[in-house]
């Protein structure tokens, strides 16, 4: 467990320092306590889980790149191996032209996934912006 509490909290300072950089703030980054998602806890992982997976991992490095110690990084290399996994479970899974990204190709399906997945949204529905809409309107009542 402390070595996922401690890489956790590392992918939160990348994160943190990157807001701070964009901002021009100084974001103090809270603490970081690693708790087990059951579901990718299992013997076998779904598509869906790890298209769900690899949309989670761009949008961490989407908004912790940018800043200057992001290239050198440990989080920089941790995210790398993780994009290395998902190539590797997904080395059979079709790509297709992305719908929101002109010229891009992706894993048929990862648009699909949602860019801040929450507990609340799991794995266990569809990973689609309506179902997590549907969670969202649920919640307010």
């Amino acid at each position: 467990m402390a070595d996922l509490d401690h890489l956790g909290q590392q992918l939160w300072d990348e994160n943190y320092a990157s807001v701070s950089f964009a901002h021009r703030c100084r974001l103090s980054t809270p603490r970081y306590e690693w708790r087990p998602v059951a579901e990718i806890l299992a013997h076998h992982i779904e598509v869906e889980q790890v298209l769900q997976i690899e949309r989670s991992r761009l949008y961490l490095q989407e908004v912790s790149c940018h800043h200057s110690a992001w290239d050198g990084s440990e989080s920089r290399r941790q995210l790398q191996r993780l994009e290395d996994s998902v190539a590797a479970r997904l080395v059979f899974h079709p790509i297709a032209p992305s719908p929101g990204e002109a010229g891009a190709i992706e894993y048929l399906g990862l648009s699909c996934a949602v860019d801040e997945w929450t507990r609340e949204v799991g794995f266990r529905t569809p990973l689609t912006v309506a179902s997590l809409t549907k969670l969202l309107e649920a919640g307010d009542r």
